[in-house]
């Protein structure tokens, strides 16, 4: 059993090619909407693109330059409340060195022990940084 193919076309109106084939807002397309027996929509609205006049200019004035006044230059001071420190952060090593000597002094060698360990790679670790920079 074949099957018809609906035609998109009204009676009385004839297609002369595909709606695909037409540019939205074109004159072909809307020609071929008329042609076809269909209402105007959205896009077969043919909008004209305005165009700017462009005006003749006659001549470039001339203008002088003048130099701008001389301005004196003012010096800024900055107030800062902030004082400045007398020590120096200690470094991640430092404080562990300092925790060790203090187990040390406590009489407490597997902690002190423990400590000179941990700051033996965490020293190695900084200089290792160091070395990168």
């Amino acid at each position: 059993m074949a099957f018809k193919i609906r035609s998109y076309v009204k009676p009385g109106g004839k297609a002369t090619g595909g709606m695909k084939d037409y540019k939205i807002g074109s004159q072909s397309r809307r020609d071929e909407y008329t042609a076809r027996g269909w209402a105007q929509d959205d896009t077969t609205k043919v909008v004209e693109k305005p165009r700017a006049k462009v005006k003749a200019v006659d001549a470039i004035k001339t203008a002088e330059v003048k130099a701008a006044p001389k301005v004196e230059k003012k010096s800024i001071t900055l107030e800062t409340k902030l004082q400045p420190k007398s020590e120096v952060k200690q470094t991640r090593s430092q404080k562990i060195r300092a925790k060790g000597e203090a187990a040390l002094a406590s009489g407490n060698k597997r902690k002190a022990h423990r400590l000179r360990k941990r700051y033996d790679r965490v020293e190695a670790r900084e200089a290792k940084r160091k070395e990168k920079k």
